[in-house]
């Protein structure tokens, strides 16, 4: 399922989660600042893309879960990246998020 998570809209953040993939609930959840009006749509469908790209590969993050090398970096691997930039406005979309967060 997708939801809309419990996040807080503020002025400012040092870091967010702007979506995640929970294997156990088999859940994805989107940050609620995706949904202001000035968020573009394609912004909002690249995180859920990404997500859905952990869902696809949720053998692979169960593997790393078991063996507790579980680190973002390692989630984000070459092919998760490959597969991610397939996205038509990968880069619009980053640049974005960025800007979004004041990077």
């Amino acid at each position: 399922s997708i939801k809309w998570s419990k996040g807080q809209i503020k002025k400012r953040y040092r870091k967010i989660t702007f979506g995640c993939y929970d294997i156990k609930k088999n859940e994805i959840r989107i940050h609620p600042i995706l949904k202001m009006e000035s968020v573009p749509i394609f912004v909002l469908d690249f995180v859920l893309y990404h997500e859905l790209l952990h869902f696809k590969m949720k053998e692979k993050l169960r593997e790393k879960v078991a063996t507790f090398r579980f680190k973002k970096r390692k989630i984000h691997d070459k092919e998760f990246k490959l597969e991610e930039n397939i996205f038509p406005k990968v880069i619009e979309a980053k640049f974005f998020l960025k800007k979004l967060l004041g990077i």
